[in-house]
């Protein structure tokens, strides 16, 4: 019995030190945010780190006791013909045929050279392979020579701006809340890779050149309650989904194209 409440007593004591530590960790995360300011209009090409909500993932994070019930009951993906607002609030996963007009490497080439300053600037950067990380002006000098998967983050506003000359806010995403942040992604190679995870839980993809096979595995923790999911993403078409409940996966190609797509996302 005096093991039992000695044990008890320095479990308190333990919880009692982590509450006083991030009573002191999280006010002073945010001066030190708040600090940086400055120094972010000396450097901009910190913006992407002063702007990212996560500058390490735990790959073995999972939520105890996770409600799966709103995709228990999903058996596929919703094709919908005109969507509005109200169909992006539920958990099942939807896809519609947008007005988006293809967009090719040339184009994406030029809309860099146009604005190349503010894309320098702001230190935007293009992750190959999942390996190392390409300056937009190298990445565009070996895009058409070699294959690999290329997924170009943007994550401050004027970029998102620059960007929207070329794809314009989908139908689909409410003019208020959608994320700054958004990928380019370029796959040459033509296999199998995961969609990263974005900022907001209710994400989006957008086809613009190509087209491929994407999976919804249901997320690790529901799993044994919800099925996975698959649609072929033809060009100019959109899923809508959260990622919440499903990961998406692009597999290998068919035909031997270059696929294309922005992944964005909504609060």
């Amino acid at each position: 019995m005096e093991d039992h409440l000695r044990e008890h007593a320095e479990a308190l004591k333990r919880f009692k030190k982590e509450c006083m530590e991030a009573e002191y960790i999280y006010p002073g995360l945010k001066l030190w945010r708040q600090i940086s300011i400055p120094l972010i209009s000396v450097f901009p090409r910190l913006t992407d780190l002063h702007q990212e909500t996560c500058l390490l993932q735990n790959p073995f994070f999972t939520v105890v006791d996770m409600d799966c019930s709103p995709c228990s009951n999903v058996q596929e993906v919703r094709e919908l013909q005109d969507p509005i607002l109200r169909d992006t609030q539920h958990a099942t996963p939807l896809t519609y045929k947008t007005t988006q007009l293809p967009v090719s490497l040339d184009q994406l080439h030029d809309l860099y050279v146009n604005n190349k300053k503010e894309f320098d600037a702001e230190g935007s950067k293009i992750l190959v392979n999942n390996r190392h990380e390409l300056m937009p002006k190298e990445w565009f000098s070996q895009i058409k020579k070699d294959n690999n998967l290329y997924m170009w983050k943007i994550n401050t506003l004027n970029s998102a701006r620059i960007l929207r000359q070329l794809i314009p806010r989908p139908k689909i995403v409410p003019k208020f809340g959608q994320a700054s942040e958004r990928f380019i992604i370029v796959d040459t190679q033509r296999t199998h890779f995961e969609i990263p995870d974005t900022e907001c839980n209710y994400s989006f993809l957008l086809a613009l050149s190509g087209k491929r096979t994407i999976l919804l595995k249901p997320a690790q923790e529901c799993k044994h309650l919800c099925k996975s999911l698959k649609i072929d993403l033809m060009e100019s078409q959109l899923l809508w989904y959260n990622w919440w409940y499903w990961r998406p996966l692009a597999e290998d190609a068919a035909k031997n194209e270059t696929f294309i797509s922005q992944l964005g996302s909504y609060c």
